[in-house]
């Protein structure tokens, strides 16, 4: 992830996915 757009929604948006997704291993 860029810092540059870390700030957008979509890229909260996957970040949260992705941070979702760990949690349920």
């Amino acid at each position: 992830m860029s810092l540059k757009y870390s700030s957008t929604t979509a890229d909260y948006l996957q970040w949260s996915e992705a941070m979702n997704l760990v949690r349920k291993l």
